[in-house]
């Protein structure tokens, strides 16, 4: 009897095993890969192709941001079902020489949004480098759109951390405040005393989730305006 139940159980346990297994083995073999002409290989989701671009997800982000990629600089395409598209646009045809100079400082020198970091040529750098490279974008036009995202962003960083901060410290001292207070009017009636403490530590929490909620809400929006200053930079 018992090693019919231990039998059961392992039968169980191997199902449970096997499942998992074709789980895995489905997200790892369900991902587009991109081979570049510069012999560079991108593992995506691709998301549509156009005349002249191809725009993805990165596999491992494929909530974040939209990425593009200039057809005429990718080489073949395989699918997750394993078909397999050759792109065969040896030039670019649409854009003159000048032009040809500023789309090649886009391309290689583009920036990339990965796990809430920015990276440019495969490094993360942070907001003071980010500014540098705004500073040397050579479109005037863009560059000054650029620059009133970055503030943008830096708004929203200033406030997520403002409010992060000031939450908890805003919640604490409201309930110390009506501690004391109680304390102070009705030091020999505990009841009202308590009442009064009470509502102060109501008050407090409340303080302390909004505080929370609009903490959330500005990284939220710092989030989408890093990624959309990505964007602005890498068309």
């Amino acid at each position: 009897m018992p090693t019919c139940i231990t039998g059961g159980y392992n039968n169980k346990m191997e199902k449970q095993i096997i499942i998992f297994i074709l789980f895995f083995c489905g997200k790892i073999f369900s991902q587009d890969t991109i081979f570049f002409k510069n012999g560079e290989i991108k593992q995506v989701k691709v998301d549509e192709i156009t005349a002249s671009e191809i725009k993805f997800y990165r596999f491992e982000s494929p909530q974040g941001p939209l990425y593009t990629a200039d057809k005429y600089k990718v080489q073949s395409i395989k699918y997750a079902n394993g078909q397999i598209d050759k792109f065969n646009v040896s030039d670019n045809p649409n854009i003159d020489t000048h032009e040809t100079t500023v789309s090649i400082i886009a391309v290689n020198d583009r920036l990339e949004y990965f796990n809430r970091s920015i990276f440019y040529r495969h490094r993360g750098i942070n907001n003071d480098e980010l500014s540098i490279l705004i500073e040397e974008y050579p479109k005037a036009q863009k560059r000054q759109a650029l620059k009133t995202q970055f503030d943008l962003m830096k708004k929203y960083k200033r406030n997520q951390l403002l409010f992060g901060f000031g939450a908890p410290v805003a919640g604490l001292g409201i309930y110390l405040a009506a501690l004391a207070l109680s304390r102070s009017l009705f030091p020999n009636q505990s009841s009202n005393a308590t009442i009064v403490s009470t509502v102060g530590l109501l008050v407090g929490v409340s303080a302390y989730v909004v505080g929370n909620i609009l903490k959330q809400s500005f990284k939220t929006k710092r989030y989408r305006a890093t990624a959309e200053l990505v964007n602005m930079y890498n068309e």
